[in-house]
């Protein structure tokens, strides 16, 4: 069947496929969720700008629609009673190359009231949050798992309050994730070599046919 080019001259593809005129941020920083990364070369390339991605206007509304689903989540965590203390602190790490906010500090978690949790909110499709619900943070969003890990480092807590929402149907996930120093220690080391590092390191993408293997291999 032939496919015909679609009309740029309509609403549905100015609403969906046009770009936005938000530019895309550049920082000479390294998020802190960006140790998560399986393929140490792909942090090296995107640390460096070697990519960069235009936003049309459908993605931009699935991001501003996770964060409106972020902010439900935290004000739902509030009418239970947990009080929520330093949102969007700015974390800093190697002299200021690593960073990050976090979305705050929790208290008054019934498992544990007086202890102080990083609290960590995040949105997910279906099918991303019913695997999290089978695997757990760790095997599942590691990228999530590493952000927490050094959030809590940097802040010296040893719990953190992992709260994902259900884009689908609002139902809350909640994980308290303890504090694993070594794994801190060995992923800020990471960071720090890609910071550092004046030539890309090798691929470690273990299907070079994947769509990220193909993009970091050459």
């Amino acid at each position: 069947v032939a496919e015909f080019a679609e009309n740029p001259n309509t609403t549905v593809y100015q609403l969906n496929k046009t770009n936005t005129t938000q530019e895309e941020k550049r920082s000479k920083r390294m998020g802190m969720a960006t140790l998560g990364e399986k393929c140490t070369r792909k942090m090296w390339f995107k640390f460096r700008w070697a990519m960069i991605h235009s936003l049309n206007k459908r993605i931009k509304r699935i991001f501003d629609f996770g964060h409106a689903c972020e902010e439900l989540a935290i004000e739902s965590l509030k009418e239970i009673g947990i009080e929520i203390t330093r949102q969007q602190e700015f974390i800093s790490g190697f002299a200021g190359h690593i960073v990050g906010f976090i979305d705050g500090v929790a208290t008054n978690v019934p498992e544990a009231p007086k202890t102080e949790h990083l609290l960590e909110v995040k949105s997910m499709n279906d099918r991303n949050f019913q695997e999290l619900k089978k695997k757990g943070c760790k095997a599942a969003k590691i990228e999530h798992y590493t952000q927490m890990q050094m959030y809590m480092g940097k802040l010296d807590l040893t719990r953190a309050l992992y709260v994902v929402i259900n884009k689908i149907d609002s139902e809350i996930y909640i994980e308290r994730i303890h504090f694993d120093e070594s794994f801190y220690r060995e992923n800020m080391g990471r960071g720090i070599d890609v910071v550092s590092s004046e030539v890309p390191p090798p691929n470690t993408i273990a299907d070079p046919n994947s769509y990220t293997g193909r993009y970091w291999i050459s």
